[in-house]
Order: C-alpha cells, then sequence, then structure tokens
C-alpha cells in the first residue's frame, strides 16, 4: 500500500469506530466485516494489511485493543423439574466455560497497560491476538483512547451515575398449568440463538456479558469474600450503566438512516420526545432484574384541541404545556428479568416501540395534516400491530391499552426457565419483526421526495 492508501485506510478505521455510540468502540469482527465489504476493491484490502494497520494505531496511541476474560457459551441437554411454569422433562440449557484459568479480575489482554513494553513485543502480542479466531473474535474491542467515557470492565467505577440496589415488588401472573417444549422444538431455537448472535452481537454486548459473568461467579463465592457488598455495588452500578448506554445508543439516541427502522422518528423529524430511566437493579446469581420508567410524549400545536382532548380520553396525560404547544404523553414503570442481555434487549425493545407507534397511530389524523409532505398512509398508522405477537409477554396485556405496569408474564427467577421461555416466545419472532420493518422503512424512504 502506498502511504496515501495507509492514510486513508487508518482514517476509515478511526472514523468506523467512531461511529459507534457514546463509547466510542467495536468489535473486531464487525470492523473487519465492514472494512472488507466497503473498501475490499478500493485498496486490495485483505485480514493481514487490517491488522497491520490496526497495529500501527495502536502503537501510534490512536486506538487500544482490549480482551475481557475469556468464556464459552455451551448448550447442554439435561433433566429439569420443579419450575414455575415448564412441566418436568429435557430441556436444553446454557452453560458458561471459563477458558482464561478463571482471570474474573483482570483483561486477558489490555493494550492500556502495556506501554511499559517495547513496540516490538507488543507488536507480536497483538499479531497473535488478532489471528484468533471464532467466538475469541467477539470478545476483542477496539476502543478509541481519547474518548471520554474510560471503558472500565475491572477497574473501580467512577461517576455519578446512580442506580438503586433496594428490593422491589410487583403483582406477578401465576399460570394455572404448565406447559411443555419438545427438545426438537428447543434445538431449532439454537438456531436461532446462533444467527442472531451472528447478527446482532456487539460491543456492548460483550462488556456486559462479561461483567454480568463476574458477578454471577461473586454471587456464587460471596461467603468468601470480605468486601462483597461494596464489590457488587459497583459491578452493579457498571452493569447497569453499560445496559443504559447500550439500549439508550440503539433505541433513542439513533441518528436518521434509512437502514434503521429504529430512526423512524428521527427521520422524519416528528415532535416524540422519549425518556428511559434504570431505576434499579437485582440479581439472584445469573438472572438479573430491572425496574425501568419509560416516558414519551408527543407535542401537539395547542389549536389542535380536539386531538388534546382525543388523547386525554384515551388515557395519556398532559406533560407540559408552553406559548405553541401542549405535550402528551405517558409513563409505564417496566419490570423485566432476564439471564442474558439479548433477551433483555429484545423484551425491553418491542415493548418501547409498541406504545410510542401507539400513540403515533392514536395522533396519526393530527400527524398526517401537520406532516403531509410525509405522505404516511394507513399502513403507517398500524405499525404498532407488527409487535404485537412480543407484547402478548406483558402481563396483563390487552391491545390498545395503556399498562401503567409493564411485568413480564412468566417472572421467574431460574435462568434456565427464563432462557427457554424467551426462546420460544420471543427470539422466534426476532427475526421475522426486523426483517419486515427493515424492508418496510427502505422501501418507504426510497420513495420519499423529501429526504431527511
Amino acid at each position: 500500500m502506498t502511504k496515501l492508501e495507509k492514510h486513508n485506510l487508518k482514517h476509515k478505521i478511526l472514523n468506523y469506530i467512531e461511529s459507534k455510540g457514546k463509547l466510542k468502540a467495536s468489535l473486531l469482527y464487525k470492523l473487519e466485516k465492514w472494512l472488507l465489504k466497503e473498501v475490499k476493491n478500493d485498496y486490495n484490502l485483505n485480514k493481514k494489511i487490517l491488522y497491520e494497520n490496526i497495529i500501527t494505531l495502536i502503537n501510534e496511541n490512536k486506538i487500544c485493543l482490549i480482551v475481557p476474560h475469556l468464556y464459552k457459551i455451551k448448550w447442554n441437554q439435561v433433566e429439569l423439574k420443579d419450575l414455575k411454569y415448564l412441566e418436568d422433562g429435557k430441556y436444553l440449557i446454557r452453560e458458561m466455560k471459563d477458558l482464561s484459568n478463571n482471570r474474573l479480575n483482570n483483561y486477558y489482554f489490555d493494550s492500556r497497560k502495556s506501554n511499559h513494553q517495547n513496540k516490538l513485543e507488543l507488536t507480536n502480542k497483538l499479531r497473535r491476538i488478532l489471528i484468533r479466531k471464532g467466538e475469541f473474535k467477539k470478545k476483542i474491542i477496539l476502543y478509541l483512547s481519547d474518548n471520554d467515557i474510560p471503558l472500565n470492565i475491572y477497574e473501580e467505577f467512577e461517576g455519578n451515575y446512580k442506580i438503586n440496589f433496594t428490593d422491589f415488588n410487583m403483582n406477578k401472573y401465576e399460570i394455572k398449568k404448565k406447559f411443555n417444549i419438545p427438545l426438537k422444538e428447543q434445538q431449532n431455537h439454537q438456531i436461532v440463538i446462533y444467527n442472531y448472535r451472528r447478527k446482532f452481537m456487539c460491543f456492548y454486548i460483550t462488556i456486559i456479558e462479561a461483567i454480568q459473568h463476574i458477578i454471577s461467579e461473586l454471587i456464587i463465592n460471596k461467603n468468601n469474600i470480605i468486601d462483597y457488598k461494596k464489590k457488587i455495588n459497583d459491578l452493579g452500578t457498571k452493569f447497569a450503566f453499560y445496559c443504559d448506554l447500550y439500549v439508550t445508543s440503539d433505541w433513542i439516541d439513533v441518528a436518521p438512516n434509512i437502514y434503521r427502522w429504529e430512526s423512524f422518528f428521527k427521520y422524519y423529524n416528528l415532535p416524540f420526545r422519549v425518556k428511559l430511566t434504570f431505576e434499579n437493579v437485582r440479581f439472584s446469581g445469573r438472572t438479573f432484574e430491572f425496574f425501568m420508567k419509560y416516558e414519551y410524549t408527543i407535542k401537539i400545536k395547542n389549536y389542535a384541541k380536539e386531538t388534546i382532548q382525543h388523547l386525554k380520553n384515551l388515557g395519556y396525560e398532559e406533560k407540559g404545556r408552553d406559548k405553541d404547544t401542549t405535550s402528551i404523553g405517558f409513563n409505564h414503570n417496566a419490570y423485566i428479568p432476564s439471564s442474558s442481555i439479548e433477551y433483555f434487549y429484545f423484551c425491553g425493545k418491542y415493548f418501547f416501540y409498541y406504545y410510542l407507534f401507539l400513540l403515533f397511530s392514536h395522533s396519526f389524523e393530527y400527524i398526517r395534516k401537520e406532516y403531509s409532505d410525509c405522505n404516511f398512509t394507513e399502513k403507517d398508522k398500524d405499525l404498532y400491530k407488527v409487535f404485537l405477537p412480543t407484547t402478548n409477554l406483558i402481563f396483563n396485556f390487552s391491545s390498545k391499552t395503556l399498562n401503567k405496569e409493564i411485568i413480564f408474564k412468566y417472572y421467574s427467577l431460574d435462568p434456565n426457565e427464563l432462557e427457554i421461555i424467551y426462546n420460544k416466545f420471543l427470539l422466534p419472532n426476532v427475526r421475522l419483526i426486523e426483517k419486515k420493518l427493515y424492508k418496510y422503512f427502505l422501501i418507504k424512504t426510497s420513495l420519499d421526495k423529501k429526504k431527511y
């Protein structure tokens, strides 16, 4: 490569990492996939050339390379009994196997702590890490050196992020009859999980899973740890902090993008505002429970008195008023138990967007009049219905009704039971929902006369 080509390639690497959330980080395999597809023909690019440029950027202290402790996720067939919702029987359960000699208190590798090494020694170490294959690739995080938010997995948390660790109670759904999921069906679910992780895995998941694994091991050994409470509170704060960053960047802060249906409201510059707050987190072994507050509003011009009254009649509340507009919306309390971040992510996401698109539907005639150049149709009005297969996981859910308390129907603290239920009722719907909304939004935006 010429000097100019090297400069341009390094610039593309830095720009790609810069675009990835508030943490400014990326998994190596995601960067590889993007670069080898986007710029391969421009530079005759291959992995060896890419790795050498990454190593150069690390040596120049432009980026850092971080690998948390290593573990492998394995699914085993076992006999389970005395579950809350499932009949006794054979089930596939997730097991975490440590691959780095229980190094739960330190990174497998962290280039930030390698400044004392000479460049040749560091370069050789980096080369050995970069050429690793398989699941290891999903643990390698590239991170901008000058980022304002430090990436700290094992260090003590520093910052003003607050989370509550007190107990909380909620009404729970009681099922009268247990149900069974055939083993063959569970095996089919594993294909869905594999495809999900291959497509949607990101650096946030790697960070969150690493912290969760430390927490679950800490809970197992709590009687032997003197400063257990301090450590569990610190790890819990970090866990909630990175979960908050993850969902906020993916549900709320997503920039207008024709390839991201989640950017629908920003793409059309609609007057919706959303606030999501993580109030509380509780851990029971590998299971974590989040209590969140979710508030959303639409600003309606004061002349549209009928629309404002119509929304109030449906149960929406006035949240504020100024000279020209009235903010109308609703607050939900959401209680979501989970054993793994991917279940929490999609479960929370679909509840979140169901109610947002429901408010869009309820104020549709006003929006169509005020935003006539967007050419909204009845199909747009019914977008909330896409999420109905998953919203039925809400306890006492009723279509078009505003549930103040969003509680996962099958509320269990057993991580194995939770995963089996999520695998049956949630993950098989993920591909259908994502594919349907992706195609819809891409086609709609391609037909728009006005580009935003």
